[in-house]
């Protein structure tokens, strides 16, 4: 403004993108609150849709939960309507803090809006919560309307459940893929090698490298150190050999 040049909204959320990258919060505030104190005064520079999605998305990234839902609020003050990239760091925001119910009313409050980004986000609250029920549950749901789930969706479930469900919901999920033909990729297995690394069980890990052999899918290096991972955290120490000479050919 010292040279003369007022800043629009364009500039404003330019840099709070590179605050939100830095994860500065408070600058992030700050300058929300600049702009829609001096939106009368510079019409220009009120902020939208994009400037709130990336306030919602940093205080996700710090579990500011009750920041996350004022953000809702200040947008219906302004006749703004939520975009997904808002609803989904809010759902992520409680979810946290462990506040997984809110996080199910604001997905369920979406209605016919909800899609496949805000169902990615609901997926990987309830991951984060360990709802697992409720993670086999919405794809389920999901299976059975006009609004199937796709890969990601399923990848962000088979994370969830593989770590914090039993292995029958696995299974279920792998059929419910099957069923609807949805393709199993390596990155599927690998998403479940590492959840199940995460969790020591490498006789599990060791399961999944069969099943990418007789789906005639590849493993590739991230496969191959992940089953290490899982021989590692198990204390295999001998298996992690053996793995090692077989990846030296």
């Amino acid at each position: 403004q010292g040279a003369g040049v007022e800043p629009t909204t364009i500039t404003y959320d330019a840099v709070l993108v590179g605050v939100s990258g830095a994860n500065a919060w408070e600058t992030g505030t700050r300058l929300l609150r600049e702009m829609e104190l001096g939106s009368r005064a510079n019409p220009a520079a009120t902020p939208g849709n994009f400037t709130y999605s990336l306030l919602a998305k940093m205080y996700a990234a710090r579990s500011d939960w009750a920041r996350g839902a004022a953000v809702l609020d200040r947008m219906h003050r302004r006749a703004l309507a939520p975009d997904r990239v808002t609803y989904s760091g809010i759902i992520l925001s409680f979810a946290r803090h462990r506040m997984w119910q809110r996080a199910v009313e604001v997905y369920e409050g979406l209605g016919d809006r909800a899609d496949e980004f805000t169902g990615g986000a609901i997926l990987k609250a309830m991951c984060l919560c360990k709802k697992w029920e409720r993670v086999v549950d919405y794809i389920e749901r999901w299976c059975r309307s006009d609004r199937k789930p796709n890969q990601i969706m399923f990848n962000t479930a088979l994370d969830g459940v593989a770590q914090h469900g039993p292995p029958s919901a696995v299974l279920q999920l792998l059929q419910l893929m099957q069923t609807i033909d949805v393709t199993k990729s390596a990155v599927t297995y690998n998403t479940l090698l590492n959840a199940y690394a995460q969790k020591r069980r490498w006789q599990k890990a060791e399961q999944v490298i069969e099943a990418m052999h007789r789906a005639r899918v590849q493993p590739d290096v991230y496969t191959h150190n992940t089953l290490m991972k899982a021989y590692r955290t198990a204390g295999q120490h001998t298996r992690a050999l053996q793995l090692l000479d077989i990846m030296l050919g």
